[in-house]
């Protein structure tokens, strides 16, 4: 298609788009959209719009450039070689060495266990990966946050309903430095995806940390020292533990802490990506 043409059918879409959009809010609005039948309407109304994005916005692969074969940022190819965590410590996640089989421990966890009982990865923070969660956190990248979850998801492992996720929370301070809560829009979407219940107001952080970054593994334990307070009561629950990214582990740890502390009866943690040391 050329200039011309390829302005015109954008324009063509975009006020078929508008059409289908004033008749769902006409229908909203006289109230003959109630129950299932209006969650239908919503999802077809979806599922359209995501059709007519990708035609005006196709995907390019994050990697190589490809613009075949791509979803939701990475093509096949390139989708098999990003740095998925294999061969890792159940409870930590960090590498072992010669690990073929699952639920294998280190002798680190074995001696010295964490507070939580189990921690999935999806990815290793390392390279692109790395990239794009930064550019997320710090630039606002906001279609970076559609690639990572599309990836987390794939890689997820089974959750039943019974569990309860609560997102590592920020001090508030953070957050207007930032302009949103990234752990936040993290948690909405994968709940969205793996129809999980969460709680966004479980824990809260009440003590202003310097960054992590550059700290060795004991300044990273005293930083984050006494920095949460319970708001609710999780006695009994399944908990699973959300956080963007792990390195060290000091924080989730100290959160998980208070977790065990105050009744919860097993610790999950899921993370975006993780550090291999």
């Amino acid at each position: 298609l050329k200039g011309r043409e390829k302005i015109s059918l954008a324009c063509s879409i975009v006020q078929c788009a508008m059409g289908k959009i004033n008749h769902y809010m006409r229908k909203v609005e006289s109230k003959r959209l109630t129950g299932v039948v209006k969650f239908k309407e919503l999802i077809n109304l979806t599922s359209f719009l995501k059709i007519i994005s990708g035609i005006l916005f196709p995907w390019t692969c994050k990697v190589c450039g490809e613009t075949k074969n791509v979803e939701q940022g990475f093509c096949d190819d390139c989708y098999f070689f990003l740095p998925w965590c294999k061969n890792v410590c159940s409870q930590c996640g960090l590498p072992l060495e010669g690990a073929s089989k699952q639920n294998l421990i280190c002798g680190h966890c074995l001696k010295k266990p964490p507070y939580f009982d189990s921690l999935h990865a999806a990815l290793w923070y390392e390279g692109l990966i790395q990239q794009l969660i930064t550019e997320f956190k710090y630039h606002q990248r906001w279609e970076n946050i559609q690639c990572l979850v599309h990836l987390f998801v794939k890689s997820c492992p089974d959750a039943t309903h019974n569990f309860l996720l609560i997102p590592m929370p920020s001090h508030p301070q953070r957050i207007r430095e930032r302009g949103f809560n990234v752990v936040y829009e993290f948690t909405r979407q994968i709940c969205k995806h793996l129809n999980i219940e969460y709680d966004l107001n479980v824990l809260a952080r009440v003590k202003y940390t310097e960054t992590q970054t550059g700290k060795t593994k004991i300044q990273r334990r005293q930083n984050i020292k006494n920095a949460f307070i319970l708001k609710k009561q999780i006695i009994n629950k399944d908990i699973i533990l959300f956080d963007e990214v792990v390195t060290t582990g000091a924080t989730i740890n100290e959160a998980s802490r208070i977790l065990k502390k105050a009744g919860a009866k097993t610790i999950r943690i899921w993370c975006i990506a993780r550090t291999s040391k």
